[in-house]
């Protein structure tokens, strides 16, 4: 976000002193900049969180080959059955 505004001070002198086909890319590429910009303003944070979601919240019952620490139920069994069970 701040290359952009940057960018754009910098194509607004293109802009204001160019010739006429310097002046033209230059309308070009200032309003596609703004447009982009104020586009990615609202849909960057949007498509974070979309691709973020998946992975932030862990499964409720993951299954046991799943288990990303299989130690975890040998370090505090509820009971000598569920420690029997995890051992085996």
């Amino acid at each position: 976000m701040i290359t952009s505004p940057g960018f754009i001070l910098g194509v607004v002198t293109l802009l204001i002193a160019g010739g006429a086909n310097q002046q033209a890319i230059s309308t070009v590429v200032f309003g596609g900049l703004i447009a982009s910009t104020l586009l990615a303003i609202p849909f960057v944070p949007v498509f974070y969180v979309a691709v973020q979601r998946p992975w932030r919240f862990p499964r409720k019952n993951p299954s046991p080959s799943n288990d990303p620490d299989p130690a975890r139920k040998l370090a505090h069994p509820r009971s000598e059955k569920e420690r029997d069970k995890a051992l085996s």
